[in-house]
């Protein structure tokens, strides 16, 4: 008797394939999801390792690297602990990061009078890292008077009245700096002048991180994550999975904050 070898039917490989459709939909998911977790911890273990560094480089030189490229440089004061910085996370989005020292404060005068008999120039020089300042003077019974900032005129007569309490300007400044000025007022008329780092839009909230251009860039970023100016710290994080600020579950963005009194 001859016996014949079925193959398989149509409906067994269908089944077949259902079973596998099945199956993958229940495997391929969760594979995904695995695969994110081990990112976030990833992210969680480096932006922890940066804070540390961050954290050593404060210790040595009294201050917060501006960037995080700085802590790979010796000029850094991290660079012989952590000489090579993952500034992107593990979805190849920028690290953002932000510090603070006090309330932003670059240059700080002494208080400042008018010259008797007769009004004199003065001369003040300061360093910092060169960018894009708020400059702020802050007088009394000044009713007029002349602010220089590296040569160009940045306050005039016109800027002060017999009410004035206060002026500011954005300014970009230079890596060192000179300011000359002139009180011609009251002989009692004072001026103090501060320079610090802008504060960032209004529309920025301690919600979550700042929008990604703003990812290395120097403000008070006191004034939206903390209430007191007088703290120094610094915001780390990452934008998570989506690059977007905010987000949630696997799209969330993956916060460390730190802050010191002063």
């Amino acid at each position: 008797m001859r016996r014949y070898n079925k193959g398989i039917t149509v409906i067994e490989l269908t089944v077949v394939i259902a079973i596998i459709l099945v199956l993958a939909t229940m495997i391929v998911p969760q594979a995904f999801k695995l695969r994110q977790k081990a990112k976030i911890a990833l992210a969680k273990a480096q932006i922890f390792e940066i804070a540390e560094a961050l954290g050593i480089a404060n210790a040595q030189v009294g201050e917060y690297p501006i960037y995080l490229a700085d802590l790979g440089e010796a000029s850094g004061g991290g660079g012989a602990h952590f000489t090579k910085v993952p500034l992107t996370d593990s979805w190849g989005n920028l690290y953002f990061y932000g510090a603070w020292e006090l309330d932003g404060v670059v240059y700080s005068s002494p208080t400042l009078y008018r010259h008797s008999p007769s009004p004199e120039w003065q001369i003040l020089n300061f360093e910092a890292v060169a960018g894009e300042y708020t400059i702020i003077l802050t007088v009394s019974d000044v009713s007029s008077a002349k602010v220089k900032l590296n040569g160009e005129s940045i306050f005039s007569p016109s800027d002060f009245n017999a009410h004035t309490t206060s002026v500011e300007k954005t300014v970009t400044i230079d890596s060192s700096n000179t300011i000359d000025l002139r009180i011609a007022s009251n002989p009692g008329a004072t001026m103090t002048i501060r320079v610090i780092s802008p504060s960032p839009p209004e529309s920025i909230t301690a919600d979550g991180l700042p929008p990604l251009e703003y990812a290395g860039t120097r403000y008070n970023w006191s004034s939206v994550y903390f209430s007191r100016n007088e703290e120094s710290g610094f915001i780390l994080g990452s934008y998570g999975r989506d690059g977007e600020v905010g987000g949630r579950g696997l799209n969330q963005d993956i916060i460390y904050k730190v802050t010191f009194g002063r």
